[in-house]
């Protein structure tokens, strides 16, 4: 992939997750949570390095803490 669309994707996972920090709520954050790491997943494919694959686990961990907590606050 073109070496533009990896700076747009690391600059595009590091806005969200640091606006995410300022002013979103826990239940939100996860939720942003979950964009940020399916950009660094696509950054980590553009890039070749298929480690980044385990970025996988986060998304998981992120999609399970947000139906748990949903189903706490019910």
């Amino acid at each position: 992939m073109d070496a533009g669309i990896s700076s747009i994707l690391v600059f595009l996972t590091s806005s969200i997750s640091l606006l995410s920090i300022w002013w979103l709520k826990p239940q939100k954050m996860r939720i942003a949570g979950m964009a940020t790491s399916i950009t660094s997943l696509f950054y980590q494919i553009s890039i070749k390095n298929w480690a980044g694959l385990l970025e996988i686990v986060v998304i998981c961990s992120n999609i399970l803490s947000f139906t748990k907590y949903k189903k706490e606050t019910k």
